[in-house]
């Protein structure tokens, strides 16, 4: 595996989104064309965001395991994400390299 991968992520200030426009999705599919269901959605409440800001026992073991048998793991599995429908200027925002 290339341990020198470097990802680039925008750090978004959840005050700039509408909460209206916004969905949480819990990325548990384990198999990439498993079919999306609706639990693996809620409603978006932005004071539940720190909740999603803590890595899962179960994200950890997965990645472990992944990196013990030499796999490349499904790199957000386990890792809520906060989907938007719309634009956001990036312009000024800041990034955070992983």
């Amino acid at each position: 595996m290339d341990e020198s991968l470097t990802l680039s992520f925008y750090q978004i200030d959840p005050s700039v989104l509408n909460p209206n426009d916004c969905i949480v999705y819990f990325n548990n599919k384990k198999e990439k064309m498993e079919p999306l269901k609706e639990k693996d959605f809620t409603i978006y409440h932005v004071e539940d965001i720190p909740k999603y800001s803590t890595l899962k026992q179960e994200t950890t073991d997965y990645y472990k395991k992944q990196y013990d048998q030499g796999i490349r793991p499904l790199i957000f599995l386990f890792v809520p994400h906060i989907l938007y429908r719309g634009s956001v200027d990036v312009s000024n925002v800041p990034t955070i390299q992983v």
